[in-house]
């Protein structure tokens, strides 16, 4: 069984104490590329023709979306991009999970949708994680399996429900601190 804490963050008051008062924790969520892409440079949520990050778009109200690339690393899914054609593999995996874990730094806990996408960008997720000691938490399966949970699981991670995504089936924690 996975030892799951509930992260929170304390403000600083002006006499430089700390009051008590628990903020809710920021939540990345983090999504692979899309092979289908539009012609021109665009918002990355918009550039890539899927569904799957279209629909992590639409629900990303209570968490900041991110986009996995294998051309730019990880970018938020506003980010203009140009379009490009590359695919992910281990040795991008390995470059790009520095770059990746710094951008998680402020964040509580990642979220990796990772549906279809091929293995390196688990392992690339996985690895910045490790680096940043963050909390992953992964899930879905086949094309946009389980792509209603990421809105769920989030509300769990923001009320401290964490016992409740254990009953997500598809859903796995990674502890890296």
């Amino acid at each position: 069984m996975v030892n799951m804490v509930l992260k929170s963050r304390f403000r600083k008051n002006v006499d430089n104490g700390f009051r008590n008062i628990q903020l809710k924790p920021r939540i990345a969520v983090v999504t692979a590329c899309g092979r289908g892409k539009d012609s021109a440079p665009s918002p990355a949520w918009k550039l890539y023709k899927s569904s799957r990050i279209k629909m992590l778009y639409r629900n990303s109200k209570n968490y900041d979306l991110y986009i996995l690339t294998a051309k730019y690393g990880l970018i938020k899914a506003n980010e203009i991009i140009e379009p490009y054609n590359e695919i992910m593999n281990k040795e991008k995996a390995e470059k790009f999970a520095v770059e990746v874990a710094k951008k998680l730094n402020s964040y509580d806990y990642v979220v990796y949708y990772k549906c279809g996408a091929n293995q390196n960008y688990l392992e690339c997720i996985k690895k910045a994680c490790d680096i940043s000691k963050k909390t992953l938490i992964t899930c879905g399966f086949n094309m946009v399996g389980g792509i209603n949970d990421v809105p769920l699981l989030v509300d769990y991670l923001l009320n401290g429900e964490i016992e409740k995504i254990k009953q997500i089936e598809h859903a796995s924690f990674y502890n890296f601190y």
